[in-house]
């Protein structure tokens, strides 16, 4: 059995909760995650996330990812939705490994990433140096960052292409003449 962590409880202001929050952190499609908390995949879960299969997958993109996980931590946890919610939308999921995910296949209680999946396939990069006993350049066994995601209970087969969209509309990077 996998193993996920709760890292921290997110207290949502005031005007979080009258732009639509969701204070009542109910469980969907059978997951056992709440809203507004962050969670850690721990090592034992290290293929307990679906992909949403057209998101990109695109190899420099992932590596460029896990420097600078490697170096600043993963910054901003992922976003993650029941995963019933992608199917019943029309998009197809896919294991990190790249099987394809059904109706029939499909574990309700793994949650399907909606934001965040480069980062999470950097983080499979990072655990294959774990595992191949890879060292950092002061002697010291290597070690993954963490990957955190916040469960979004609020996602349906209704919203959820517009909402895949919506995050990833203006994903620009910020270039150093912006400062």
């Amino acid at each position: 059995n996998s193993t996920i962590m709760e890292e921290k409880n997110l207290n949502p202001s005031e005007d979080a909760q009258q732009q639509g929050g969701n204070v009542a952190a109910p469980v969907a499609g059978g997951t056992k995650f709440e809203a507004d908390k962050v969670y850690t995949l721990t090592d034992e879960a290290v293929d307990e996330l679906y992909l949403i299969k057209i998101n990109r997958n695109v190899e420099k993109d992932i590596k460029a990812k896990l420097d600078t996980c490697e170096k600043d931590g993963m910054q901003v946890p992922a976003i993650v939705c029941d995963p019933i919610a992608i199917l019943e939308a029309g998009l197809q999921l896919t294991t990190v490994g790249g099987n394809t995910v059904t109706k029939e296949s499909v574990d309700p209680t793994i949650p399907a990433i909606l934001e965040g999946a480069t980062r999470y396939r950097a983080w499979h990069l990072a655990k294959q140096k774990v595992e191949n006993g890879e060292m950092n350049e002061d002697g010291t066994p290597y070690q993954a960052f963490k990957y955190i995601f916040i469960y979004n209970p609020n996602i349906n087969k209704d919203n959820v292409v517009q909402t895949y969209m919506d995050i990833n509309k203006y994903n620009v990077p910020t270039k150093g003449k912006d400062f």
